[in-house]
């Protein structure tokens, strides 16, 4: 009972596209009026791949023997004999929301689906004040495994020395201690509001490659603040201050959309947007590069390797793992996500009782 990214507007034209969200084949397409609909993805009559069809004014067409199906799921056209349409001829229909740019589904129960708790990610649709660019990279990992990475972010130092975490010069790190002024050493504190977990990070006097194509100042210091909204949707806000204080702060927003395909692989979503040179494009394609990077060669390839070693098990705390000050954030998520498993199981089974 969470909204999952699905995908973004961009990925949707005349075609219809596959996605497996939760170990559920779905099909996501745009009628001829402009709605995105998803739908379970498996013809009832041979089982064929419903995403291989073709729409058709408000409906899709299954590509092996041509029947019909509307955004609610039902079988509405068979193209034999009289064209009875039997009783059992549907799929099941997902609540799926569109917002600035970005598609939403519910896998969970209908009746809880709360529109208000959508992220907004308004500045993909505002391109006077921002640069952006959105993608995709799956991983082979469980998707706590990208929330664990994503709410540590000290592993930059070590893991992103030349895109995103730069050279700091010190390797002790502050833990809990909120206060920014002055700072000599990076510092890392959390929060809570509500059901979101946040974590922040200053890097003091840090200039990385990411800042490199925005900014012209040689120092300046780095807040970093992300936010775990449940289950598995990350916003991470930065401010770059140029020590220069002719020179204006850059802001930065990057979403993490982690969405299960399965227990061992996730969908990694991503969306970042700058209001710093937004006019200058070659700029903004060197920043986007180092994201590329940092995401795909580095983060993505890693987490891989964790959960190789890890093996088949999801349940990080069964291996007993050393943990870190700087691992509170993560643990959280970890123990909340848990939890709210539990609490649909015994929904579950009471309705069933």
């Amino acid at each position: 009972n969470t909204w999952y990214c699905a995908g973004w507007s961009s990925e949707l034209d005349s075609r219809p596209i596959h996605r497996k969200i939760l170990g559920q084949n779905i099909v996501l397409f745009r009628t001829e009026q402009g709605k995105v609909v998803a739908l379970g993805d498996a013809c009832p009559h041979r089982f064929a791949p419903l995403h291989q069809g073709k729409v058709t004014r408000d409906t899709i067409e299954c590509a092996y023997h041509g029947l019909r199906f509307h955004g609610t799921g039902q079988c509405v056209f068979n193209p034999f004999g009289e064209g009875k349409i039997p009783a059992a001829a549907k799929v099941p229909a997902y609540r799926i929301e569109e917002r600035n740019s970005t598609l939403w589904i519910w896998m969970g129960e209908p009746e809880k689906a709360d529109p208000e708790q959508i992220i907004d990610t308004s500045f993909l649709v505002d391109g006077a004040s921002f640069f952006s660019r959105t993608g995709c990279h799956p991983v082979k990992s469980n998707y706590l495994l990208v929330v664990d990475n994503l709410l540590d972010l000290t592993h930059a130092q070590f893991l992103h020395p030349d895109t995103v975490g730069g050279d700091i010069e010190t390797e002790s790190w502050s833990v809990n201690a909120a206060e920014t002024e002055g700072s000599v050493l990076p510092k890392v504190w959390f929060e809570e509001e509500g059901q979101v977990l946040i974590a922040n990070y200053l890097f003091p006097d840090n200039v990385t490659p990411l800042w490199r194509p925005l900014i012209d100042a040689n120092t300046g210091d780095q807040h970093a603040r992300i936010s775990w909204h449940p289950a598995s949707n990350l916003a991470l806000r930065l401010k770059f201050v140029p020590g220069d204080p002719d020179e204006k702060p850059v802001d930065m927003i990057a979403m993490h959309f982690l969405t299960p395909i399965d227990e061992l692989n996730t969908y990694y979503f991503y969306a970042i947007g700058w209001n710093g040179k937004v006019d200058n494009i070659e700029a903004g394609e060197k920043v986007a590069a180092t994201v590329y990077k940092t995401i795909m060669v580095e983060d993505g390839p890693m987490i891989e390797s964790c959960q190789t070693y890890m093996g088949e098990t999801t349940d990080l705390f069964s291996l007993k793992p050393v943990l870190l000050p700087t691992d509170g954030m993560a643990v959280k998520a970890r123990r909340r996500v848990n939890e709210a498993i539990e609490l649909e199981a015994h929904s579950r089974e009471a309705l069933v009782a």
